[in-house]
């Protein structure tokens, strides 16, 4: 080494320092490596020292030998000055590693605390640096530089957003009627809800806020009515939100909403009609008559199918699907046309104070009524064929009624009452 020079050897914080030097060597070193990049035997170098004092060595090399020399570059005490104290992402979300960088001048001592530690995470006199930090928590991060001229801190806060690792449900395809087990686990929340939404219509479920499945799996059970919506929404202390949603699909029974005829009463010869409406997963409607005859067998949901029938009969409809199958019963009443078929007084003429046997027979199904001179109903009966004996005390007409809910007929009878007579009035002896 020829020569090995400073341009300053005491200097101010920040300062730079120009190294020059002349050698007769093939090959030269200068340290601390790095602050140099130009590695000429004979050259000069900018470098800017960053700690109190900072020995300059170069070393010249030829022919297996070696000549050093030394250069001390002081530091005149200051203040310290920060340049850069922050984390490669933030926020972040859940738990994860992340770095945290700094760069300060002029500090005898860097410590580096966090909020949720007892202890620092940093303590040394390195002025640049970079830390794996596995956050798990939000925190406060604060840097504290001292120098003998003074100090600096900054704090920098890590926000851990929530993290919604996982939201499932099992079975996520039910029966009607069957349950499954909602589960979850997050990082990073405080707090958990839960809402369903059926028909439309959302519900917050009944489950503990506090259980996050942080360290493990949270389960919770549900037995939906029907296809539900199921959202999970996790929060933390500075209201940060992660959500999450999944559908459990429900699985109807076949149903039967409405099964009727538009008369449940018809005549003889008339006709009415079968209504249906099915639902659920119904895929396809039967209708048999009470003898096992088809009338119907339709992929249709809904519709109506016209009927005579000849007499009262109970009518199924079944409602089938992959679930199973629902029934349901109607009946048709049908009715003859209320008629008389006789109607008699016997005997027909009397004298006052005897009596007279009604008779009748109407058409089967009819109700009957019987009715004096004066409209006043005076007997009824459900028989079709029946009598009933009246005692009028002077010529009276009677008036039957035969009657269904659908028709009626009428006939009248007319009873002579003759004025009492005294055929014999004798005394003996």
């Amino acid at each position: 080494v020829i020569s090995f020079q400073a341009s300053k050897t005491t200097i101010a914080c920040g300062e730079t320092v120009t190294l020059s030097w002349q050698t007769q060597a093939e090959k030269i070193e200068l340290l601390p490596a790095g602050m140099c990049d130009n590695q000429q035997t004979t050259v000069a170098c900018t470098v800017v020292p960053n700690q109190n004092s900072t020995t300059f060595i170069l070393i010249a090399k030829r022919g297996g030998k070696q000549d050093v020399k030394e250069i001390l570059i002081k530091m005149e005490p200051a203040k310290p000055i920060l340049f850069d104290f922050s984390f490669s992402q933030n926020p972040i979300i859940g738990y994860q590693n992340v770095d945290l960088s700094y760069f300060v001048q002029c500090a005898d001592t860097v410590i580096i605390t966090n909020s949720e530690m007892t202890s620092s995470i940093y303590a040394g006199t390195k002025l640049q640096n970079t830390l794996a930090i596995n956050a798990k928590a939000s925190a406060d991060y604060t840097l504290k530089a001292i120098s003998p001229k003074g100090e600096i801190s900054k704090t920098i806060r890590l926000k851990i957003l929530p993290k919604i690792l996982d939201f499932s449900a099992t079975p996520d395809t039910l029966k009607s009627g069957e349950s499954s087990n909602l589960s979850w686990q997050t990082q990073g929340a405080d707090e958990i809800f839960v809402s369903e939404m059926v028909n439309q219509i959302a519900a917050f479920l009944d489950v503990d806020s506090d259980k996050t499945g942080e360290t493990e799996s949270s389960v919770f059970p549900v037995k939906p009515p029907s296809t539900a919506l199921y959202q999970l929404t996790a929060t933390n202390s500075d209201g940060d939100i992660a959500k999450r949603e999944l559908t459990i699909t429900v699985t109807p029974y076949p149903s039967i909403t409405e099964f009727s005829a538009k008369t449940s009463q018809v005549l003889l010869g008339n006709s009415t009609s079968l209504i249906w409406k099915a639902g659920g997963s119904t895929t396809e409607i039967r209708i048999i008559d009470q003898d096992g005859n088809e009338l119907i067998r339709s992929q249709k949901l809904s519709g109506e199918i016209s009927i005579t029938p000849a007499s009262t009969t109970t009518y199924t409809l079944t409602a089938s699907g992959s679930q199973g199958k629902v029934t349901q019963i109607t009946t048709v009443q049908v009715l003859e046309t209320s008629e008389v078929i006789h109607f008699t007084a016997s005997p027909d003429t009397l004298v006052s104070g005897d009596s007279s046997v009604l008779s009748w027979q109407v058409s089967p199904g009819s109700n009957i009524e019987i009715l004096d001179s004066t409209f006043q109903v005076i007997h009824t009966s459900n028989l079709y064929d029946g009598q009933f004996v009246v005692s009028p005390l002077k010529t009276t007409s009677y008036t039957l009624r035969a009657y269904n809910s659908l028709s009626e007929d009428f006939d009248t009878v007319l009873v002579l009452v003759d004025p009492a007579k005294i055929l014999t009035f004798v005394a003996s002896p």
